[in-house]
């Protein structure tokens, strides 16, 4: 999930006010959260990169309420060209371009964080691209896109003086964290100009072309593994600059050449009766374009544009997701379901529906979630040998879970405002070890929690489905969990799953700060039992 956050006074100004007061109502109608207090907090869904900012989300709220006129998309001249030296490498691309305009001033947060989020989120943690902003004024061509020694002296952004590249990658913040990216061999990558470097990407950008509110030209480099996910990036940054009017100056006119033209794709619509079927309603042609309006397309007979920076639609059934979008699912008209045949109960399903009955008795609140999660909410660490995604579209859905539990450790982060104490279960799938299986998972969290809570839970919910031939051997395979307050759960010496308070540290990544305690069960080695 992606997070931006303001103080009320400043998102207005981003903002302007109309489109300050349509946030809570276009949430409803995009599907991501708002909250707006004290502060400005909107949470973002990872599928429209797009709206990570205060300025983009603007612009999306005004083509959906106000009616805004289509809007011409082109570079404006030759942007400033480098020499690459790393076709050979890991991270052989690098795209360029220029915007200049007016001083980015009170934007600058804004476009920082837009920049850092697209990176983090549509570049895999920088890891298949990322993007570098620069002061324009300060870079002196030609440029060169190669590779320098680990002693080499360098500046980075926030220090004074210069330093050995070696040292600066082991000692910074940003080098404990992206450093591996940056070297390859005893070699480190680096961008430079006539005077010297100005950054190692994809890791952190140097002192001499650091920007700031005054700064009004901007020189961007992406990097990438691969040009489709650079081309990505890209878009999504020239949108930005162009939301604020500033002029692009592109070496490959990105966005007057190949499939875009003036900034749209063409995408023709061969049967308008098929949107009507998958929406419920019958539409006409004509509504369906207005409804696509609304979300920022453009259109004339048969061909319907996609601007360039919606690069989440991937073809037709996203194209229908944005027709019910606009429209409102609320506004979709339910149909009996007519089927020639009888169905029978799933076995399981019949058995998952009494233990939900079983828990809600005893006080829980059900909840569910995806089975395809992020990489840290496998036994709540980031681990290797998870079932990934080949190609995900967003690093929060890559990989196959492992247990049910760190889910539930996620909704409490979402929920941490809302009263304690609260009990919530969720029965579904999980691999683990290449087999696939049904869990249970039931956790607390409170302030007066504690494993003996939990545990007399578990003694019921044992009670209500197998009687009290149970054990709990302590153990601390689990390193989720306090050493000396989690155990396996054993059922005539078969293990079928484990109970325990959540490690302080977990909860840390978590942003949770009372104690969570959590059950979690094989629901295949408790049949097998029953």
């Amino acid at each position: 999930m992606v997070v931006i956050r303001g103080s009320p006074d400043y998102v207005k100004k981003l903002m302007g006010k109309e489109a300050f007061d349509n946030i809570e109502l276009f949430s409803r109608i995009m599907g991501f959260e708002a909250e707006i207090t004290n502060e400005v907090k909107i949470e973002f869904n990872p599928d429209r990169p797009d709206l990570f900012s205060f300025v983009t989300l603007r612009n999306a709220i005004r083509e959906y309420y106000f009616t805004e006129g289509r809007r011409d998309y082109k570079s404006e001249g030759i942007g400033m060209g480098v020499s690459n030296e790393n076709l050979d490498s890991k991270r052989p691309v690098i795209l360029t371009y220029v915007a200049k305009g007016g001083k980015i001033g009170e934007y600058l947060e804004d476009l920082i964080d837009f920049h850092e989020s697209i990176s983090d989120n549509v570049g895999r943690s920088r890891v298949k691209a990322a993007i570098g902003l620069h002061n324009m004024d300060m870079v002196k061509p030609p440029l060169i896109y190669g590779k320098v020694g680990e002693y080499t002296s360098f500046c980075p952004y926030d220090q004074a003086s210069e330093q050995p590249l070696a040292r600066i990658l082991r000692e910074h913040d940003k080098g404990i964290q992206y450093s591996h990216l940056s070297i390859e061999g005893e070699r480190v990558f680096a961008l430079m100009d006539e005077d010297g470097i100005i950054s190692i990407p994809p890791t952190l950008n140097g002192r001499r072309t650091k920007i700031d509110e005054e700064t009004s030209n901007f020189f961007i480099d992406i990097t990438a593994s691969d040009l489709h996910t650079a081309r990505k990036l890209k878009l999504l940054s020239v949108y930005y600059f162009n939301s604020l009017g500033y002029s692009i100056f592109d070496d490959s006119e990105t966005l007057n050449s190949g499939i875009l033209r003036n900034g749209f794709e063409s995408y023709k619509i061969k049967d308008w009766k098929k949107i009507s079927k998958y929406v419920g309603n019958d539409l006409e042609p004509g509504e369906i374009r207005n409804y696509l309006r609304k979300m920022g397309y453009e259109g004339d007979g048969d061909n319907i544009h996609i601007p360039f920076y919606r690069i989440d639609v991937m073809g037709f059934v996203d194209i229908v997701e944005d027709v019910c979008k606009a429209r409102g699912y609320d506004n979709i008209l339910e149909k009996e379901i007519s089927i020639d045949s009888f169905g029978k109960p799933d076995i399981k399903k019949s058995k998952a529906e009494l233990l939900a009955e079983i828990m809600i008795g005893l006080g829980f609140q059900q909840v569910m979630s995806f089975f395809i999660t992020s990489p840290r909410n496998n036994n709540g660490n980031e681990i290797n040998n998870a079932f990934g995604i080949m190609n995900p579209k967003s690093q929060d859905f890559s990989t196959i879970r492992s247990a049910i539990f760190p889910e539930l450790l996620e909704f409490f982060q979402r929920n941490v405002r809302r009263p304690y104490p609260q009990k919530i279960f969720e029965i579904g799938r999980v691999i683990q070890s290449g087999r696939e299986s049904d869990h249970i998972s039931f956790a607390i969290i409170d302030s007066k929690n504690g494993y003996s809570i939990i545990k007399g839970y578990l003694e019921k919910f044992l009670v209500a489905t197998i009687g009290k031939d149970n054990t709990i051997i302590s153990d601390n395979e689990n390193n989720s969990f306090i050493n000396g307050r989690g155990g396996q759960i054993l059922i005539k010496g078969n293990n079928i799953g484990s109970i325990g308070e959540i490690h302080p540290e977990v909860l840390f990544r978590y942003s949770l700060s009372n104690p969570v305690t959590v059950v979690e069960i094989n629901l295949d080695g408790l049949y097998s039992i029953l």
